[in-house]
C-alpha cells in the first residue's frame, strides 16, 4: 500500500467518521423514541473514541490539503443530509430508515478498515499502536445493536408487520 494511498484512505474513513457523527446528530435532535435515542447515543460515543483512534493514525498520513478535495468531502456530507432531509420531508420513519441504513453501511466499512489495518500493522510499524482487534470488535457489536433499530424502522417507514419481513426466528429473538 503506497503512503499516499494509505493516507488518503485513512483520511477518507475520518471524513465518514465525521459524518456518522454529524447524521447521529441530526437524528437525535428530531425527538425519537428513548429505544432508538439510546442506541444511537451509544454508536455516538463510542464512534468519537474510534475517531479518535483514527485521527491519532491518520495524523502519521497527512493528506495535502486541495481546496477539490476539502469541497468533495464536504459537499458529499451535505448531499447525504440533503438527500435524507428530501426523502423523509414529513415522514420521520423513512428518514430514520434511510438514516439508520447509511450508519450500518459507514460501520460495515469502517470494520473493513480495522481489519486491513490490522493486517498491514503485521508489516508496517506506522501503523502500530491501535488496539484492532477491540475495534473490529466494537464494529460487530455496533452493527448487531443497530439492525433491531434499522428494521423497526423499515416496519414503520412501510407499515411492515415481522411476518412480511420474512425474518428467521433467531432474527425475532435478537429485536427483542
Amino acid at each position: 500500500m503506497s503512503s499516499n494511498s494509505l493516507a488518503i484512505y485513512l483520511h477518507d474513513h475520518l471524513a465518514g467518521s465525521g459524518g456518522a457523527l454529524t447524521l447521529i446528530d441530526d437524528l437525535l435532535e428530531c425527538g425519537l423514541e428513548d429505544r432508538f435515542a439510546d442506541t444511537l447515543g451509544e454508536l455516538k460515543r463510542e464512534i468519537t473514541w474510534e475517531r479518535s483512534q483514527l485521527e491519532a493514525l491518520a495524523a502519521r498520513f497527512p493528506v495535502p490539503t486541495s481546496l477539490p478535495r476539502r469541497f468533495a468531502g464536504w459537499a458529499a456530507e451535505k448531499g447525504l443530509g440533503a438527500k435524507l432531509l428530501l426523502d423523509g420531508r414529513g415522514e420521520l420513519s423513512f428518514r430514520l430508515l434511510e438514516s439508520l441504513e447509511a450508519l450500518s453501511i459507514g460501520i460495515a466499512g469502517k470494520r473493513l478498515l480495522w481489519r486491513i489495518l490490522s493486517r498491514q500493522a503485521k508489516v508496517d510499524d506506522a501503523l502500530v499502536g491501535p488496539n484492532y482487534h477491540q475495534l473490529i470488535v466494537m464494529a460487530a457489536s455496533q452493527r448487531r445493536r443497530l439492525e433491531p433499530r434499522r428494521l423497526e424502522a423499515a416496519r414503520m417507514a412501510f407499515g411492515f408487520g415481522l411476518a412480511r419481513l420474512h425474518l428467521a426466528p433467531r432474527d425475532v429473538a435478537k429485536e427483542r
